[in-house]
């Protein structure tokens, strides 16, 4: 099952890739604009970046050592 959904989201990704040279927007309205599937990367790498920054922060702010609830 989990070969599957890894096969479906790279499926996802490619096909909202391939979708963006097949059916290009009608005005850009700035550089980014001009670039096929470029809003399906900056999303992926936007929530990558998010999942990494939180689990860096929950390390730091909310892992406790093993023997914190022990008695003192």
């Amino acid at each position: 099952m989990n070969k599957l959904r890894w096969a479906l989201l790279g499926l996802g990704g490619a096909l909202s890739i391939a979708a963006g040279f097949i059916f290009p927007g009608e005005e850009t309205h700035g550089w980014w604009s001009a670039i096929p599937g470029f809003f399906a990367l900056f999303g992926f790498f936007g929530c990558l970046l998010i999942i990494v920054f939180s689990k860096f922060l929950g390390k730091i702010l909310l892992y406790k050592r093993e023997d914190y609830y022990d008695g003192k």
